[in-house]
């Protein structure tokens, strides 16, 4: 499915290996869920679970009964309200660049959040690149995907739905171009930890549904995008596992 692309022509942008290929597997923690004898998840935690199934079934999409349960509330610190900010911020460019955003805009943007301390290896080169592939851009528009559910935990996007449609890009794009680094900084307030693991167990077993589809030659269940749910699954599992892994390097259990 082809990204649609944002037409940054109309955006008023003023002055004042980043990816994992589509569709690869990324494969990682064994969570507080572990079931390994002896071990009981935290009594949040497989009330999430339960909650998470009981919105799968409603939607049509298969639950898997023996899927681990992710880390319970006590086991999480968050990263901070500025690492999150910019986190997003820095995820929102890496899509402003895929879709052919020019050069100096994007330097300006970078100077204008103060965002080269915030940007991981992989987005720094591709940022600077003057001349990316439109494969290196393909997979990158796909970010959008993960600077809405960053700006989500920001509470700025009001819902996750499904995923299964794209987010409104041209409004994630617009947030840099409204606010400069202390403005979005001041507006921001990140969610709680339920909240946050709520959504990080939920993406979790939609994955799974996805990958068991995949494996078994099957569509996506409940008409479910897998290109959807893995960015939104990376910025999850940033959330909860960013003191562990830097960006790049963030794995996305199935």
């Amino acid at each position: 499915m082809k990204r649609l692309l944002v037409f940054i022509t109309a955006l008023s942008i003023s002055g004042g290996a980043f990816a994992a290929e589509i569709g690869a597997a990324r494969i990682g923690h064994p969570t507080a869920g572990d079931s390994s004898p002896g071990v009981r998840a935290g009594e949040d935690a497989q009330a999430r679970r339960t909650r998470s199934n009981a919105v799968m079934r409603a939607q049509g999409v298969p639950i898997n009964a023996t899927l681990p349960v992710i880390e319970s509330e006590r086991e999480v610190v968050l990263p901070s309200r500025e690492d999150v900010t910019m986190r997003a911020v820095a995820t929102t460019l890496v899509a402003l660049k895929g879709e052919g955003l020019e050069q100096a805009q994007i330097e300006r943007l970078i100077r204008r959040y103060a965002l080269t301390k915030w940007l991981s290896p992989e987005e720094a080169r591709f940022l600077k690149n003057p001349a990316p592939t439109e494969k290196q851009r393909a997979v990158s528009i796909w970010r959008y995907e993960a600077a809405n559910t960053l700006f989500w935990a920001l509470g700025l996007v009001d819902h996750l739905g499904p995923p299964r449609d794209q987010c409104d890009a041209a409004a994630i794009a617009r947030i840099l171009d409204e606010h400069d680094r202390a403005e979005l900084l001041a507006k921001v307030h990140l969610r709680s930890t339920a909240e946050i693991l709520d959504q990080a167990d939920l993406i979790y077993s939609y994955r799974w549904a996805l990958v068991d589809a995949r494996i078994n030659a099957l569509p996506p269940p409940a008409g479910l995008s897998d290109d959807v749910a893995m960015e939104r699954h990376q910025a999850l599992n940033w959330l909860i596992y960013h003191a562990e892994q830097p960006w790049d390097e963030i794995t996305l259990d199935t």
